[in-house]
Parts: structure tokens; C-alpha cells; sequence
């Protein structure tokens, strides 16, 4: 939800996680210090507030970081790292107090993954709305295409997007490290305009019906970690810490329902629409039916329709 947030389209507050109350639902203890120290033979941690704690097992999680950027001459002087994600909308707003509204502005972002992607869009749309000067963003990709595992529609429709924002894209740096990800998932990029784009076996779909999906669940994965909405708590005085989404409303379940008895023409031409009166919730049983039936002849045949009215 980040980028979604430096676009403008979400408030800092509902991308964070509070997690004092989350813990306290979860039966965790929630201490607010810094390890100053760690006794590992005494399996203690001497805190910065000069408390102590005891542990059998300790794990240290210290969040990600920005791959390579203490390494790169000049990267922490003239860059502002994605990392820790928290800070990146502060650090952004802080980068826009010495430009003026008439400065032309150039922007890379390095990285032309989804992330680098969605911001890249991010920042055009944000940087595009209230300025008279020009915005440049450019994206520094390390394959010689976006995107490589997926389809050449797919791709192109991401470029298409890219380019009507005016957003350039370079390929040929240098990758230093290559892990195998998942094969295939159901992407989705928001465009910083209320739209958004998406991929999965191998087609695209589009629209603003794309981008109230991803808002759909990004908000619904933040509301898993939002106390007074999950209920209860996960102690055995009270609450769960059962699966959280195991209330379907009537509408839902009607949609659903309708969804497992639709042919795979009507559901290849739902899913391929562009237009504003697409119902999301209908799509999006759509595609958790073609998740479900991968590689089933009704799935080949939706398929086929949706490649080629996306075409």
C-alpha cells in the first residue's frame, strides 16, 4: 500500500500496523527498547533502557533493507533507500521541501520489479498534480524486459502504461544475486490514478475495477492486524486466533454461487473488461475460479476468450 500512499491515494495511518495493541490481542508481550547488548552464554539481553530479558530462544528480526546501498559510492548521500518502507513517504516528503513547483524534476528509480514499478508510477502521479514544472522518471531495470516470466500481452501492457505516463525504462544492469520465486501470481500494479494493472496466466486485465480489487486486499490484509476489527484476542481468556476470514456475506455468497455456474466465454469477456461498470466482487470470483480450475477445460477456454479481447 506503500506507493499507494506516495501517490496520495492512502494516508500514512493505514498503511502502518500498530503494533502494541496487535501484540497484546496475540497474548505477546510488546517491549518498546533497543538490544543494547546480548549475553548469549547467560541467554540474556541487556536492554537500552537498562533492563534485562531472559530467553531460551531468541530470534533477531531487524527488518529488511535496501540491497547494496551501503555498498554504492554516494548512495546514502544522494538516494533515498525503499527501506525500512516505513520511512519512505517521510523521506520522500522531506526530498520535496528544496523543490520548487516550477522545478523540473528527474526521478530513477532502480529496480523494475513490481515494487520499482508501482513506484515509479507512484511518484509521476504525485509529482504530476500540483507542479508546472516537468517530471521525469525513469526505471533502471536489470532484464532486458520487464517482467520476463510473463507473456509478451502482459508485458505490453505494462509498457503501454509506462509510456503514456511518459515513464522510461532502462535495462542491462548488472545482477549481482538471482533467487527462483514463485512461477506465477496474480500481480497487480496501480497506476497512481485511480486504475491499475494486472497479470496472471500469462494475460493482463485492466481498469479501475483492477485497482478497488488491490485496494480490496491491501486494506483487508491491514485489517488482519487491526485489533478493533479482527475481535477478540488470542489469549485463552478470550478470542481466537482462528483464520480471519471466515465470515461470507449473503452478497458474497450469492456472487460466488453465481460465479461456479457461469460458462467460460461470460467468464474470459467479465474478466477481460476495461470499462467503470465492472463488478469487482464478480471478477474477483472469477479469478479465484480460474485459480482453482487451472489447466481444466473450462479454465483453458475462459483463458483463450480473455487473451483475445485483451489482444
Amino acid at each position: 500500500m506503500v506507493p499507494g500512499c506516495v501517490s496520495g491515494l492512502y494516508t500514512q495511518a493505514q498503511t502502518k500496523i500498530n503494533l502494541e495493541p496487535l501484540a497484546n490481542y496475540a497474548g505477546v508481550t510488546f517491549v518498546n527498547a533497543k538490544v543494547a547488548s546480548a549475553d548469549l552464554d547467560g541467554c540474556k539481553l541487556l536492554l537500552d533502557n537498562g533492563s534485562e530479558l531472559v530467553y531460551d530462544v531468541v530470534s533477531f528480526d531487524i527488518g529488511s533493507a535496501t540491497r547494496g546501498h551501503d555498498e554504492v559510492k554516494g548512495a546514502g548521500e544522494f538516494s533515498i533507500p525503499t527501506r525500512p518502507i516505513s520511512e519512505l513517504v517521510t523521506r520522500i516528503e522531506e526530498a520535496e521541501r528544496g523543490i520548487g513547483v516550477d522545478d523540473d524534476v528527474e526521478v530513477v528509480v532502480v529496480g523494475g520489479g513490481a515494487a520499482g514499478i508501482e513506484l515509479a508510477f507512484a511518484i509521476k502521479a504525485r509529482w504530476g498534480k500540483e507542479r508546472t514544472g516537468k517530471t521525469g522518471v525513469e526505471i533502471l531495470d536489470s532484464n532486458n524486459v520487464l517482467f520476463p516470466g510473463e507473456s509478451e500481452s502482459c508485458r505490453g501492457a505494462v509498457v503501454k502504461e509506462l509510456s503514456k505516463r511518459g515513464i522510461k525504462v532502462t535495462h542491462g544492469a548488472v545482477v549481482k544475486e538471482v533467487r527462483e520465486g514463485e512461477d506465477d501470481f496474480l500481480k497487480l500494479i496501480m497506476l497512481g490514478d485511480g486504475e491499475a494493472v494486472g497479470f496472471r496466466f500469462g494475460e493482463y486485465i485492466r481498469g479501475r475495477w483492477v485497482w478497488e480489487l488491490k485496494d480490496f486486499i491491501d486494506v483487508g490484509f491491514m485489517d488482519l492486524f487491526d485489533v478493533e476489527k479482527i475481535g477478540g484476542g488470542g489469549t485463552e481468556e478470550g478470542g481466537s486466533t482462528k483464520d480471519y476470514d471466515e465470515h461470507e456475506s449473503e452478497r458474497e455468497k450469492e456472487v460466488r454461487v453465481e460465479v461456479e455456474g457461469i460458462d467460460a466465454e461470460t467468464a474470459g469477456r467479465e474478466i477481460s473488461r476495461t470499462d467503470g461498470d465492472v463488478d469487482v466482487l464478480r471478477n474477483w470470483h472469477i479469478m479465484k475460479r480460474m485459480m482453482r480450475e487451472e489447466g481444466s477445460e473450462w479454465f483453458e477456454e475462459a483463458r483463450r476468450v480473455w487473451a483475445r479481447r485483451g489482444a
